[in-house]
């Protein structure tokens, strides 16, 4: 929705260079389209008046994953078999983490520069594909603060959030928004919609049933079940002000372990 985020979008293929049919696959996939509606639609005040926004948050590092592996096909398998010559678990993972390296490196002890300042983060990696991996990685700790307040001045962190109940609805000027916890989700979606949108007779209907049923659901599920990642990484993400706000200590030192398998 926010100019930032899609001039940062458009960045990411500033210096280089693509092959014709990658190009073709990458243009056919991006988000250009949509933005230019949303920002046409919320361009015109009077349409925010009376709306309801309905959105969910994951934790960060099962959502990065499941936004890379949403990404392989188009994107990141261009990568992998450049580097690796094959693909397959082994060099999924290898990728995988080469860029959590690359991760490390452009954010750790940077705090003090804003997520806006993509240019000079990215300044020493010229690489499509990395930048991408650099946005993915940030976009569930920047999304709040970037989105629903950058375009609808909303500061949720002002705001109380139950980590247990694992859901909030919140009301501002003439517009509402409720947010949910994925984790939550399948507890508390159904009745929680309904209630939002003043329909007790809401249904879920699943559309979608997941990544692990696409070409790729093998490497996933293998992926996620052996994938070991830097404990610096993990505490990293952890300690962002979007994970510690939305979950408790508890929880996080849960996801930790999956991901860290001390």
């Amino acid at each position: 929705l926010s100019n930032v985020t899609f001039a940062q979008r458009e960045y990411t293929f500033n210096d280089c260079y693509f092959r014709p049919i990658r190009c073709e696959r990458i243009y056919t996939t991006n988000s250009s389209n949509k933005y230019l509606r949303n920002r046409l639609f919320l361009e015109d005040k009077r349409k925010l008046k009376g709306l309801k926004i309905i959105t969910t948050f994951r934790e960060p590092i099962d959502n990065l994953i499941s936004a890379f592996f949403g990404n392989l096909t188009n994107k990141f398998s261009f990568a992998i078999q450049e580097n690796y010559k094959v693909l397959n678990s082994d060099s999924i993972k290898s990728y995988f983490l080469q860029c959590i390296d690359i991760y490390l490196e452009v954010f750790v002890g940077k705090e003090y520069m804003a997520d806006d300042n993509y240019k000079e983060l990215w300044s020493n990696h010229k690489d499509f594909f990395i930048r991408q991996f650099l946005l993915l990685s940030r976009w569930t700790l920047i999304w709040f603060d970037r989105e629903l307040k950058g375009v609808f001045d909303f500061d949720i962190y002002s705001h109380s959030f139950d980590k247990k109940l694992g859901y909030g609805a919140y009301h501002q000027n003439d517009w509402s928004i409720l947010v949910m916890k994925y984790e939550k989700f399948s507890e508390v979606a159904e009745t929680q919609i309904g209630k939002f949108t003043n329909s007790p007779d809401f249904q879920l209907v699943s559309t979608n049933v997941g990544l692990e049923s696409n070409e790729y659901g093998d490497f996933l599920r293998d992926f996620r079940s052996s994938i070991v990642l830097p404990q610096e990484f993990v505490d990293y993400q952890y300690s962002s002000k979007f994970a510690r706000f939305f979950y408790t200590a508890a929880e996080l030192e849960q996801f930790s372990r999956r991901w860290v398998r001390a």
